[in-house]
Order: C-alpha cells, then structure tokens, then sequence
C-alpha cells in the first residue's frame, strides 16, 4: 500500500524478521533480511538510519546460524551508524553488543572481550553504573569473560549485576529472569550444579505461571535445566523434561531448527547415560541427518552432536572411530574458539579419557596438564571439571607408575572433593582412585579401606557423567587387576563385576 521509500515499511520488515530470529527460524530471517536490505538501500539509501538498522538486522540473523559471514556485516554497519549516528548512540552500541557476541561465537576471544569492555565503559560513562543498560552491559561482560573461561573475573559482575536487576525491576521481572539465566549457565560453568538447578526450578516455575509452557523464554530455561540435571546426575529428570520439549520445538519453531536439534540432543544424552544405547543412537543419527544440509558439520550443534556420538561410541566399545571424530572435532574446535574454551576443553577431557581407557596414558598426561592449567587458572581449584581434570591427571601418572606424583596429585583433588561434594560420585571415584594406588604400590593397609567404602557407590553408575563413566571403567580394571596380582581373586571377581556393568 505504500511506496518503498516509506519509512513505516521497513519497521514492519524489522518487526517480522525479529519474530522470524526468536522463533528459532533464522533461514527464513536471513532471506527476508537480505530482501529489506537490498530494498533500504535501494530507496532510502546506504546512509539512512533504517538502512544501516537492516544490515544489522541480517547480520544478526546471519550470527543466529553460527555463520562466520556475519561478521563482515556487523563490522561495515558499526561503521556507519558511528560514523552517522555517534559512537554513543543507542543503535551503535546495540550493534557494538551484538557484533562482540558473534565474535566470541567465531571464537575471536581477544577482540570479544574488548568489544565487551568497550561497551561497558561507554555506557557507564553517558548512563551512569545503575543504569538499566549499563547493567545489561555487565552481564554482557561477564557472559563474554565465562565464555573465555575466565570464571572467577565474571562472577562478582553476575553477581553486581543480579542486584542492581532486583533493584530495578523486582525479582519476577522478565529483564532480572532472563539475567539469572546467564548466572544459572554461569553455576554450571563452574560445576556446581545443585546452585544452578536450585536457582533455575524457582525461575521455572515463574516462568510457566507468567508465560506458560512454551513461551520461548521458558523453552530456553528448560533446556538449560536439563544440563544442570545432566550434572547431577538425574537424568530421569532430564527425560522428564527434554521429552516435551522436543514436541513442543518441533511444533512451534519447525523438526530441523536448532532449539528441536539441541532438544533431541539432550533427551539422547540422557538416554545414553541411562544405558539406554539404542534409543540414543537413533536420537543421535536424526540429528545427524539434518545438520549438514541445515547448518553443517562445522556448526555449533554439529560439533556437539559429534562429540556425544563419539561419548556413545567409547560405551561402545568402537574406540578408533570414537578417537577418530574426538581429534577431528578438536581441531575444528581450536581453530574456531582458540584452546582456552570451554568447548574446546570439554572435547579434549573427552579424548583424555578415551586414550586413558586405550592405555595411552603419556599422551593423556599431556592434554590432561594442559586442560588442568587452565582450569585452574580461570576457574578456580574449586570448581568440578577442575578437579575432574585433576583425578584424571592422577589416574595418567599412576598408569606410568609415577606413583608419588600420582598420589600427591589424587590427595589435592580429594581435599576439595570431600569440602565440595562429600559422600557425593566424584570424591568416591577420587577415594577408590587413590585406594588402588596405595594397594597397588606395596600399601595395602592403606588403600583397602579407601577401596572397600568406595565400592558401593560405584557398583551402580547411574549417576556418573560420560567422562567419569570412562575413568571409573579404567580405574576399576586397575583394582581387579591389583587384586588378582596379590592373589585375592575373591575382591579380583567382585571388582571385575563392575567393569561389565
């Protein structure tokens, strides 16, 4: 009805494309944004206001599907809009926000975290530190310095920035809700999960009471949850809740989108850690068979997807083609994000384990190191994958027999997993860890009572995560075999069992 050089048409495009980025169909986005974009700037012009908020537009559905030409696109429009408009115009630093977020997804690190910052200065400097949009530039720049793995720079800013929320707006507000999103991902970061799903069922609830059940703001918390649960080991909650979730994805944001694949992805890992093996792999294989043509293997949700098959195949016992799809997803991890992120990390603990179980201990050693140097350096010795790295560095050592490295090394991580998780899976794995090693160096009366009060909690390993999983088969082998060694095939027979389980 109007011409094409009314503005009012452009701000129904921009309307309809962002609904198009929220409901998780960012193909759709991409090719609409292209269109208004060519037609602004065909008829308004490349300087004009809406022009430039276009090109935003479709850069940012473009970093909705992790497509590295995003950035190009954000980089010319924050250009424009400082050159037209002033550095600190509202536009400008909304493009200077989202530009720095894809570029930590394309894992350009340095060059986020400075983005970050940027912002941040900016806006306390025009708006003041209480500022509603200040304080989303904290949250903003702790999200970045998580994401980089700087866990303890992020959490006092999570934490300056939930009160300053509260203040502003109340704590069933959907800006504080959203907030505690990030602080919930931030927990899990940090491994300590029972914080984060405490804090994420109280928010559900609200969520569910104020939106309902598929609002996408509730999708997305579910889904968080989820990892959290995962964490805990109570994957049956996981079911309980990824199974909804991927009919309710499929209905409301289409079968192949990347909310419905990371839904299935998470009702597979579920299963699988349930030894529910074949209901997983048919999970895993439905992604499988739509991320190259949807999004590519290079994708976030492609590598992932990767890397839980390859979990799947160490249970397996496919051990080469499971070290196969590790190493190649390693290094597509460390070109893409750089070696200090947590993606990255997570995939080499993976392969850790895996050449653990192989007998390759040396080379384990080494990742292993590598990961616990890091870990430590920007999480913190208190955190669970720190000291999960750390067990495993011991159980590396001892495999080579460096046996008082090894039992330093256990005896460091046990301290903190008796303060942090007493009685719990991890600090039991960590106690039989170093029983056998005490056992199997000439001190029997010393390991075999770490051995026989760590035995019940990993006869039955329904609640160990898939890296845990593998160190516990490894080490179990271990403590038959020291027993059988010593002649006691009676606790041999019994310790052999739960290698089969």
């Amino acid at each position: 009805m109007l011409p094409a050089s009314k503005e009012e048409i452009y701000v129904t495009w921009q309307l309809l494309i962002t609904v198009y980025v929220q409901t998780g169909k960012s193909g759709q986005a991409e090719k609409m944004a292209r269109e208004a974009w060519a037609a602004a700037t065909k008829n308004l012009g490349p300087d004009h206001a809406e022009t430039i908020k276009m090109e935003y537009i479709l850069a940012r559905a473009l970093a909705e599907q992790q497509r590295p030409e995003c950035l190009p696109f954000y980089r010319h429009c924050l250009e424009q809009s400082s050159r037209i408009m002033g550095k600190e115009n509202s536009l400008t630093l909304l493009i200077l926000s989202d530009f720095s977020v894809a570029l930590g997804n394309m894992g350009e690190v340095e060059e986020y975290l400075a983005m970050r910052r940027e912002v941040l200065d900016l806006d306390t400097r025009v708006l003041g530190r209480k500022h509603p949009d200040t304080a989303v530039a904290v949250v903003n720049l702790a999200t970045a310095l998580g994401r980089a793995g700087k866990l303890q720079q992020a959490a006092p800013l999570f934490e300056e920035a939930e009160q300053t929320f509260i203040q502003l707006y109340g704590r069933e507000d959907r800006r504080t809700l959203r907030l505690e999103t990030n602080v919930i991902q931030h927990w899990f970061q940090l491994g300590k999960y029972r914080e984060g799903t405490e804090l994420g069922a109280r928010n559900l609830a609200i969520y569910e009471r104020l939106l309902g059940l598929e609002h996408p703001d509730t999708f997305l918390l579910t889904l968080r949850l989820c990892l959290g649960y995962a964490g805990l080991g109570e994957f049956d909650t996981v079911i309980k809740l990824a199974q909804p979730l991927v009919e309710v994805s499929k209905r409301i944001h289409g079968t192949n989108s990347d909310y419905t694949l990371m839904s299935k992805l998470t009702l597979a890992n579920a299963h699988r850690d349930l030894g529910h093996y074949e209901m997983a792999e048919a999970l895993y294989h439905e992604v499988d068979s739509v991320v190259p043509t949807a999004l590519g293997n290079a994708s976030a949700i492609g590598l992932l997807a990767g890397r839980f098959q390859a979990q799947l195949d160490v249970r397996r016992g496919r051990f080469e083609q499971a070290e196969s799809s590790l190493r190649r997803i390693l290094a597509t991890h460390e070109k893409q994000y750089g070696a200090t992120d947590d993606r990255t990390l997570a995939c080499k603990t993976d392969l850790a384990g895996l050449l653990l179980h192989r007998g390759a201990a040396p080379e384990a050693e080494q990742l292993l190191r590598e990961i616990v140097a890091v870990r430590e350096r920007d999480a913190g010795l208190d955190a669970r994958p720190t000291l999960a790295a750390l067990d495993a560095l011991g159980i590396a050592l001892a495999l080579q027999g460096l046996w008082p490295e090894s039992e330093g090394t256990l005896r460091r991580s046990g301290e903190h997993w008796k303060v942090l998780e007493p009685e719990g899976w991890r600090e039991a794995l960590n106690r039989v860890s170093l029983g056998w090693l005490l056992y199997a160096n000439g001190q029997p009366a010393a390991g075999t009572p770490l051995l026989e009060t760590g035995y019940a909690r990993l006869a039955s390993p329904a609640k160990l995560s898939a890296g845990e999983r593998v160190l516990r088969t490894v080490v179990v082998a271990r403590i038959a075999a020291a027993y059988r060694d010593a002649g006691d095939l009676e606790a041999a027979a019994k310790w052999q069992a739960i290698t089969l389980l």
